[in-house]
């Protein structure tokens, strides 16, 4: 693109509604352990039918830099978007553990990486560098906006007419996301910007030479091994405790949305590193609380604090390793902070329901905890490493 795009014009609100709606397809499909365990999965199997979508993202993301310069924006985005259609059609054929729901999980998750990714490249491209952690956490913030509403939709509409009539609500969200993705459209580079500058191997990635933006990236993954394993299996510890998961899913979006809202005007401040530093400690005291519960009210609750102590992770981290890349570079260093994510999302599931079956959910909130505590620990040394830098550049 010639020129940036100011926030809040029709083309960047338009790309943020095709995240939302992305999104809301997805956040349906939390439910999808308790469909998995009617038809006979057990806590172990449904861990890893979950985790596959996750393995699909990270598979695919390390190679979407190369990918989006070899093709263009546009033939990227359009192409996931249909194949999180088909995927969304296909879940609603599936009757037994099989070949068919890996492959559907498979191929959803290539779908999403490929329309995700794409947005949030093209979207750093609509706004201007000083604007990138507000233009990133209001995408973060579309990630996160459908979770308080899609679980209670889809847990009330399961309670009330069952699974058939579930299906289609996902299948309606990617019809909505292609039309607001039409409206997007005029602003989407067809090719990567700017022109001239060669596509860089996903090997060559900034992230293993800049030590700030590896110990960030690995603070990101063990946050979404936390994070990741909670959005998956939750719903099977509320299920066996005779609770509403939506309590936790909606608490949980809001206190994120919230945050986002009326803090993310400081995620391009000199405050990032303390924030994500007392973020990760609110999680721990959230996840901690969770064996606790015994009421949907106690359990949204739960869903709030640790809310509050994810909200900033993804948005943030993610501006401090755009903003530390080369041109060159910034697609595959995206591509990469997002696999991440993903890799978190595949640990999480299928460790932790692995610990389910054979210790029990209190050994599942602890070990997560444990986890995102290590990536507290880590955090730390972001600040080390940068003031060291800072005085090497002095």
């Amino acid at each position: 693109m010639k020129d940036r795009l100011s926030l809040w014009n029709r083309e960047f609100l338009s790309l943020n509604l095709f995240i939302l709606l992305v999104f809301f397809n997805l956040s349906f499909f939390v439910l999808l352990p308790i469909y998995l365990k009617e038809i006979g999965g057990s806590s172990t199997v449904i861990g890893v039918i979950m985790g596959l979508y996750a393995l699909a993202n990270f598979v695919t993301k390390p190679m979407m830099g190369g990918l989006m310069h070899r093709f263009g924006y546009k033939s990227i985005i359009v192409t996931g978007a249909l194949i999180v259609m088909a995927a969304s059609i296909l879940y609603g054929v599936v009757e037994e553990i099989g070949p068919l729901i890996f492959a559907v999980r498979i191929i959803h998750g290539f779908g999403v990486s490929l329309a995700i990714i794409a947005s949030l490249a093209i979207l750093g491209r609509m706004v201007a560098p000083e604007q990138l952690g507000q233009g990133y956490n209001m995408a973060a913030l579309c990630m996160v906006l459908p979770m308080s509403f899609a679980p209670m939709l889809g847990e009330w509409v399961l309670r009330s007419w069952g699974f058939p009539a579930f299906w289609p609500l996902p299948q309606v969200a990617m019809a909505l996301a292609m039309v607001s993705l039409v409206l997007a459209w005029p602003a989407i580079p067809g090719r990567r910007a700017p022109s001239g500058v060669r596509g860089a191997r996903w090997l060559d990635s900034e992230v293993f030479r800049d030590r700030v933006m590896m110990v960030a990236v690995a603070v990101t993954f063990l946050a979404f091994v936390g994070q990741g394993s909670m959005n998956n299996l939750i719903a099977l510890y509320t299920e066996d405790k005779g609770l509403n998961s939506g309590y936790y899913f909606g608490s949980c979006a809001l206190a994120i949305v919230f945050l986002r809202m009326f803090l993310g005007r400081y995620f391009d401040r000199d405050l990032q590193r303390p924030i994500i530093a007392w973020a990760l400690l609110v999680w721990v005291a959230g996840c901690c609380t969770l064996p606790l519960v015994n009421s949907n009210l106690a359990l949204g609750a739960a869903g709030l604090v640790i809310g509050a102590g994810f909200f900033p992770i993804y948005p943030v981290i993610m501006s401090i390793v755009i903003k530390r890349s080369t041109p060159e570079h910034s697609d595959n260093n995206l591509s990469l902070f997002n696999a991440a994510t993903d890799l978190g999302f595949l640990v999480g599931p299928a460790l932790f329901g692995l610990v389910i079956k054979s210790l029990g959910y209190l050994w599942f909130f602890i070990g997560a905890a444990v986890i995102v505590l290590i990536a507290r620990l880590v955090w730390g040394a972001v600040g080390e490493v940068s003031r060291r830098q800072s005085l090497r550049d002095e």
